[in-house]
């Protein structure tokens, strides 16, 4: 803090060793002191003719950091970090060959904020150095790895992150320009290079973009086929809010869903199985499909306590989040995917997909199939607690959990009732053993009495003897006489 006239004043850190504090008159004397009160700088008099930098070490002023800075012996050595991580905060850890901490302990101290991306960290040392080693960080656990050589003769101080070589801490390639690195990672404050890969199979990409930067009447412009088997297309325009973009085959039936590019980072665009999405890298856009695993989904229920009301027969949920937006439009763009009703309920269902579930970052919007009317967001979202209902932005664990909440009383089913115990059962007498049948007797040989064929036979046979006898004397007659 800074004591003018007895008067004590709070002090602005600019992050570069400097502090300094805004006194109302142009006369005055002013010292600089730590909080309790230690470490009293000397009292510095300021008037229109002097200078307003002081250091420790006199009660000099001068007139600039660095006429004061140069006074004491100190170098100042920028180097430059591309922050194209999103990181809202970016610091700088620094140490020299015999260890002597350069920006204090982890994580260091706040980079300066040059804009469109850009950080700048001011190496100070005093004295003659070798080399000196970085570390840039976002304070809240992602890092680079150690940077370490870094000279007061070098020109590679202009720092970019290769996304496609790090896993863990973040490896950095170094450049001797800012538009060096930029041109590399294809990004700017002033274009963005957007890459799509076609899982789909579709003969043309087109990219058609608006907003921030326009690539022409729908379907836009045909992206560039890579050797890679990527599709880029280069729009000019920085990330932000308002560059919006769509894939499509050229007019021919197929397209994302509206899409936006509002980081550095998130600008490489794939159909991972679940639907469209963005990722930070090549390397993790073509790792989220070379799995091969099938995609798993949880059913996400919601109760309609509207469902008599003809604005709301029908629900849709819609779906949005990721760290960088790449699971927006999870089921479908706005009003996002219509639900099933259970019939004679007023339950309503629908699948999602279970891994995007598991990363904590959805918010549902439960509305009537886009009529114009929506539910406040439901940001309590977990694989456990699936079952919603209109009163309520909270998940619950079951469907009795929330007819519970609603007072609706849950009807518990009949306890089935025992039959009545059988009585004694009679086993049946067991059958006699059946009787062997006797045999029968040999029925008598009938007697043979011939006597009445005796008594047909006889006539008969003179008979025919008499003709015959008669037939013969015929013949002889007319033979001999």
């Amino acid at each position: 803090m800074a004591v003018v006239d007895g008067e004590k004043l709070s002090t602005v850190n600019d992050n570069d060793g400097w502090y300094w504090a805004t006194v109302l008159d142009d006369e005055f004397k002013i010292t600089f002191e730590n909080s309790d009160g230690s470490k009293v700088s000397p009292v510095y008099e300021v008037s229109p003719a002097t200078g307003t930098f002081a250091t420790v070490e006199s009660a000099e002023l001068y007139f600039s950091k660095e006429e004061a800075e140069a006074a004491i012996g100190i170098a100042t050595y920028p180097v430059y970090f591309f922050g194209t991580e999103a990181w809202a905060n970016v610091n700088v850890y620094g140490w020299l060959s015999d260890g002597t901490q350069l920006f204090g302990g982890w994580p260091g101290t706040a980079a300066a904020n040059e804009g469109e991306g850009w950080w700048r960290a001011d190496v100070k040392v005093r004295g003659e150095v070798d080399s000196f080693n970085l570390i840039f960080n976002n304070g809240d656990g992602k890092q680079t790895v150690n940077i370490e050589g870094i000279t007061p003769e070098s020109k590679d101080i202009y720092l970019a992150v290769n996304a496609e070589k790090s896993s863990g801490q973040l490896v950095v390639d170094r450049y001797t320009s800012k538009e060096d690195a930029e041109k590399a990672l294809g990004v700017s404050g002033s274009f963005t290079t957007a890459y799509f890969y076609n899982t789909q199979g579709w003969e043309t990409v087109c990219a058609y973009s608006w907003g921030a930067a326009s690539l022409g009447g729908w379907p836009g412009t045909e992206m560039i086929l890579e050797e890679d088997g990527w599709y880029k297309i280069v729009l000019p325009a920085g990330p932000g809010e308002e560059l919006n973009i769509i894939f499509n085959n050229g007019n021919n039936g197929k397209q994302t869903s509206d899409m936006k590019i509002t980081d550095m980072k998130y600008r490489f665009f794939l159909h991972n199985g679940i639907g469209f999405q963005k990722y930070g890298s090549k390397k993790d856009a073509l790792a989220a499909i070379a799995t091969g695993e099938d995609v798993q989904y949880t059913t996400v229920y919601f109760y309609n306590e509207k469902a008599e009301e003809d604005a709301w027969k029908d629900v849709a949920l819609y779906i949005y989040g990721g760290e960088s937006g790449e699971y927006n439009n999870l089921v479908g763009g706005w009003p996002g995917k219509g639900m099933d009703r259970e019939e004679g309920t007023n339950w309503y269902s629908v699948d999602v997909p279970t891994k995007a579930i598991e990363t904590g970052t959805l918010t549902y919007i439960f509305n009537n199939n886009g009529g114009g009317e929506q539910l406040a967001d439901n940001k309590n979202v977990t694989v456990e607690k699936s079952y919603f209902t209109t009163s309520s932005t909270d998940g619950f664990e079951s469907k009795e959990a929330v007819l519970e909440f609603l007072g609706i009383a849950v009807e518990e089913p009949e306890e089935p009732v025992d039959p009545d115990e059988p009585g004694e059962v009679v086993e049946p007498e067991q059958p006699d053993e059946p009787q062997q049948p006797e045999q029968p007797a040999e029925p008598e040989k009938p007697s043979y009495d011939p006597a009445p064929i005796v008594k047909i036979i006889v006539p008969v046979i003179k008979k025919v003897v008499k003709t015959v006898v008669a037939v013969v004397t015929s013949i002889l007659k007319r033979l001999f006489w």
